[in-house]
């Protein structure tokens, strides 16, 4: 009964959000699943981030509970530095694993990304960047996870999973397909104590078909990003760093908006505490609050490590029992310099 119970949250849940499309609390830890233009716009040689969110820790199956859990880890390198002195040149990795009901319905993907950053001023204050992904989404079903009304055994007055269950014979349960996604990233920084960023990206530019049945009707919408952040100094060793989350897809919302306040203990040693609200669009065309996230964090030697925990506030709080997601995000940069560093040796001539 506790498995047929997680196939039918997995179907509720997935029918509310419309796709199954990972998403993170800390989407600004995660860069390159949040815009494919943010490839190689860091301050270092490379950046390698690795990302993990739990969620429905209350949802029951066989084994006592049935996560949702998604692994994430990318990696991102700045090529051709010199040669190209203020503009720049980035091509990254990313791949993640999703696992909804305890693996019952698993997604993998592995996606190669490239981004240029034009420099509109002579020292790389202000850039835009253009940036394109692509690569291979592949999802499984496993379908011994699963119980069906057809194998309801009324003498055992239980299920019967040695019983026929009624399906298709021919269905394999895997499918795989090819993904595409672009974005554009405009990023500022005005003077020393100030800098800003906003961004644009088009996820499932192809709308590949998505289904286990052979239907080929049944194509992923396109998923529309806008994205903005600021970096504003207010005083010698504190910092204000507001976020803004903007996603449409199909009928689907989401908003999330808040800040986090960072303080510099010492010399490349900061710590971060933030709060943030995570917003969604309703099948009224309502907007209603769907969570409050807290997030905590430090830095350290170039690796941000960030903690967050999401207080659950919508109608599922009866199915999750007010069970929320957690989520840890690990950000590393080799050689990281501070923003807005002016290398003049760039633009010194050679003799």
């Amino acid at each position: 009964m506790k498995k047929l119970l997680t196939l039918a949250l997995i179907t509720v849940f997935a029918i509310s959000i419309k796709a199954q499309d990972i998403h993170f609390s800390q989407y600004y830890a995660s860069p390159l699943t949040l815009n494919p233009s943010l490839t190689g716009l860091h301050n270092g040689d490379f950046r390698v981030a690795a990302n993990y969110r739990g969620q429905w820790f209350s949802i029951p199956n066989s084994s006592g509970i049935a996560p949702y859990n998604t692994y994430q880890v990318s990696y991102d390198h700045s090529i051709l530095r010199k040669k190209l002195k203020t503009s720049g040149l980035g091509a990254g990795l990313s791949v993640y694993v999703d696992e909804a009901g305890n693996g019952s319905l698993t997604t993998q993907a592995v996606l190669g990304s490239v981004a240029y950053h034009l420099a509109l001023d002579r020292f790389g204050r202000h850039r835009i960047s253009l940036g394109i992904q692509g690569g291979i989404v592949f999802k499984r079903i496993f379908g011994s996870d699963l119980l069906f009304e057809e194998q309801w055994d009324a003498g055992l007055n239980s299920f019967n999973p040695f019983l026929n269950n009624m399906e298709d014979p021919n269905f394999t349960g895997t499918f795989m397909y090819p993904d595409f996604n672009a974005g554009m990233t405009f990023s500022s920084m005005p003077s020393s104590k100030f800098a800003y960023y906003v961004g644009f990206a088009l996820n499932h530019i192809a709308e590949p078909t998505e289904t286990f049945l052979g239907n080929n009707f049944n194509k992923i919408g396109r998923r529309y990003i806008a994205h903005a952040g600021a970096q504003w100094r207010t005083s010698k060793y504190f910092k204000v760093l507001p976020t803004v989350l903007y996603m449409l897809q199909t009928q689907s919302q989401q908003i999330n908006l808040g800040s986090a306040f960072e303080y510099e203990f010492g010399e490349k040693i900061y710590g971060f505490i933030g709060g943030f609200t995570r917003l969604v669009g309703t099948a009224d065309n309502k907007i209603e609050n769907d969570a409050i996230i807290a997030t905590v964090g430090m830095e350290m030697f170039n690796t941000r490590v960030g903690l967050s925990y999401d207080f659950n506030t919508s109608g599922l709080r009866g199915a999750t029992k007010s069970v929320g997601a957690a989520e840890i995000s690990i950000i590393y940069i080799h050689n990281k310099e501070e923003p807005g560093k002016i290398d003049y040796g760039k633009f010194c001539p050679n003799f």
